[in-house]
């Protein structure tokens, strides 16, 4: 029995026992288990549930985030790379939740990073068309204001993109843009974290020559 299954069967038993208003408390200890246990099927059965809810969902994705900001190349990260398949039952309502997400988002005072961080890492694996032509991918990276968002979402969660970010030879100012960015914040680890986004050697090349300069600036 799966995360879900066992959700919805304590919810259902909350139910018949007229216990709704128990709820709250649940996905409180719930959240607390999953902070012990991680897991990114706990974490998405878990956000679909409560993501209306805005102080459960606010923790939720706060834990999340903090699971995955200090992470390193090549450091262990304890269920992130875990994938339930019966999870892409959840393609529709994640697809509704993209739609709505900025009206959720200023609603709930939920932490933009955060919250789409979730979802696009979902659509990554469960449903890459979704996510190739996912709403919230393309609104941020096209939005001059929001393109950062999108950027700190690749460097904070980039261990759970098991499949590719963008068509490398369709896009390279996309690796170009993404890696000025990078280098703006002065750390090299996060280079490392950059480069694991390409798999071409042309993007490689594309990307070091465009950004060569302010990566290793020439002494006058």
């Amino acid at each position: 029995m799966n995360y879900q299954d066992k959700l919805d069967l304590f919810i259902e038993a909350l139910k018949e026992s007229k216990e709704e208003n128990k709820n709250k408390e649940y996905f409180q200890e719930t959240i607390d288990l999953y902070s012990k246990k991680k897991g990114f099927s706990f974490l998405i059965s878990l956000f679909a549930k409560i993501y209306q809810k805005k102080n459960l969902c606010q923790l939720l994705i706060q834990k999340f985030y903090d699971m995955n900001v200090n992470l390193k190349v090549n450091e262990k990260s304890d269920g992130n790379s875990d994938r339930d398949e019966k999870l892409g039952q959840f393609n529709s309502l994640m697809a509704k939740i993209s739609s709505e997400s900025e009206a959720l988002i200023t609603a709930n005072d939920y932490n933009k990073i955060q919250f789409y961080g979730v979802i696009i890492c979902y659509f990554n694996y469960y449903d890459y068309k979704t996510f190739e032509n996912c709403n919230c991918i393309n609104n941020l990276y096209k939005d001059d204001k929001k393109t950062e968002i999108l950027y700190e979402i690749l460097l904070v969660y980039f261990t759970h993109f098991l499949n590719p970010v963008k068509k490398e030879e369709e896009d390279k100012n996309f690796f170009v843009n993404f890696f000025e960015y990078i280098i703006t914040k002065k750390e090299f680890s996060f280079l490392n974290q950059g480069l694991t986004f390409i798999s071409y050697i042309d993007t490689f090349i594309t990307v070091i020559d465009k950004t060569k300069e302010k990566i290793c600036p020439r002494k006058k």
